[in-house]
């Protein structure tokens, strides 16, 4: 990846790739809870309009676990 790892930029190059390989297979999005995260998939909805974040993100089960009380 070139340029800064910003959400916007992740969000860009993910687009690329789910256009080009699985768009139409694409259901859910298994992914680690964070603010990054959060960006890239708030991006991918406008990009993708047949995705949203609500229905399609799954969190990570092990970092789930990992930041419980």
């Amino acid at each position: 990846m070139q340029g800064s790892h910003s959400a916007s930029n992740m969000a860009n190059i993910l687009v690329k790739v789910l256009n080009m390989y699985i768009k139409v297979a694409i259901n859910y999005i298994t992914a680690v809870n964070g603010t990054i995260i959060n960006g890239i998939f708030l991006d991918l909805q406008l990009e993708l309009k047949e995705w949203s974040q609500e229905n399609g993100q799954i969190w990570c089960l092990a970092h789930v676990l990992n930041i419980a009380p």
